[in-house]
């Protein structure tokens, strides 16, 4: 994204509390290009369908 642009004016830095010394909200805008892959809709449900497949949601106790 070579145009991309931040607004340092809306940013929202977190509280410091020592160990988190991010940012909370950094707004940007840039020129969108050419959409690659599958778009969110498809992709949420692959990530459904795989989290099913492999029990990643199953409770840690589960398998004991």
């Amino acid at each position: 994204m070579p145009d991309f642009r931040c607004d340092p004016e809306q940013t929202v830095h977190y509280d410091t509390i020592g160990v988190i010394q991010g940012m909370r909200k950094l707004p940007a805008t840039f020129t969108p290009g050419r959409r690659f892959g599958p778009g969110l809709d498809d992709t949420l449900v692959a990530l459904e369908r795989m989290i099913d497949e492999h029990e990643l949601a199953a409770p840690v106790t589960a398998g004991s």
